[in-house]
């Protein structure tokens, strides 16, 4: 399969927190057995789309990390199909 992924980190910086948003796309497969137990792994990418902070007090603008890198996912799910 084929699929978009989406990723949300929130973190802490100094005085303040920040969220990091990232999107990108992945391939790979899911196995479904017997009994409906379901097993996927998927390789990828992402790349960091947008990024946001908050200050507690007149920090100065931090960098946030990750801005414009392209980062490698990768994903192995368990469960039981329906």
């Amino acid at each position: 399969y084929i699929r978009p992924h989406y990723d949300l980190w929130a973190l802490t910086v100094d005085n303040g927190s920040g969220m990091l948003h990232f999107a990108g796309i992945q391939g790979g497969h899911q196995w479904i057995f017997e009994g409906g137990f379901a097993m996927a792994a998927a390789l990828g990418g992402m790349s960091n789309i947008t990024a946001s902070a908050t200050y507690d007090d007149d920090t100065e603008e931090v960098t946030m990390p990750f801005q414009g890198d392209f980062l490698p996912t990768i994903d192995f799910n368990v469960g039981f199909a329906f």
